[in-house]
């Protein structure tokens, strides 16, 4: 059953496996598993949670429901060479999380695709709760998910954004669906995001744009989302990036 986290100031470490198949410390989920993610963190009764660490952990989903890792109204979270792989939601979900820091994270197969309609994916942040606030994810790497490989999503009922996210030296590549309505990176709702030194890659049989902007049920916002040094590699039938309503400042 998941591993619910409701208390501040947590430790977990394991022995790290730094690539795509983890051989070190692994959290699975059994035959029969039912949640909404392996790791649950989030404030008790609404409250908010701090202080958590998770490090040299690969959490393998084994294709079973839910996401790996999920942090809601979490702050100053750190995962660092932590890897999810293999969950049918999203193997990173963070909703309402502040001064969160992903490492040297792996996230790759998560999500899902049954053909036509890709959804999931790799690392989510998103707005339901609250506002997402000065989140970073440096040296890590979502590859071959089914869905996004990242995605900035406002959610369902609020219109707070992903603000000030920075994101350095990244590859976020590959997706593993040939659903065009789902891009590698999707940034719906954000304000004051940049992008250093990162390479967005669509190989040549993926016709889902590297990038696409706005467009989240109307309930959109892009402003001041900056790329700087990054390379955008696309080989397919559409645009490389795309832009939707919704985005009123972006520099490349």
């Amino acid at each position: 059953r998941p591993i619910t986290i409701q208390d501040s100031g947590l430790v977990i470490v394991g022995e790290s496996s730094r690539g795509e198949t983890g051989t070190g410390s692994i959290l699975f989920k059994d035959e029969g598993f039912s949640g909404s993610a392996l790791i649950e963190a989030s404030g008790a009764q609404g409250d908010r949670l701090s202080g958590l660490s998770i490090t040299g952990i690969t959490v393998d989903g084994r294709g079973r429901a839910g996401s790996g890792i999920s942090l809601r109204r979490v702050g100053n979270a750190v995962l660092d060479t932590v890897i999810v792989d293999g969950n049918s939601d999203w193997g990173i979900a963070i909703d309402g999380g502040f001064l969160c820091s992903l490492r040297g994270v792996v996230a790759i197969r998560n999500g899902r695709f049954d053909g036509k309609t890709a959804s999931g994916g790799g690392i989510q942040l998103s707005a339901e709760t609250r506002e997402c606030a000065d989140c970073r994810i440096f040296d890590s790497y979502a590859n071959k998910n089914r869905g996004w490989q990242l995605r900035l999503a406002a959610g369902d009922e609020r219109k707070d954004r992903v603000v000030g996210l920075t994101v350095w030296a990244c590859q976020i590549e590959r997706a593993d669906h040939n659903d065009e309505r789902v891009p590698v990176v999707g940034i719906e709702a954000t304000d004051r995001t940049t992008f250093f030194g990162c390479n967005f890659v669509q190989p040549k049989e993926k016709h889902g744009p590297c990038l696409q902007l706005g467009g989240s049920q109307g309930k959109s916002s892009v402003r001041d989302v900056a790329f700087v040094s990054c390379c955008v590699q696309y080989n397919g039938k559409l645009a490389a990036i795309k832009a939707l309503p919704g985005v009123q400042s972006a520099s490349f």
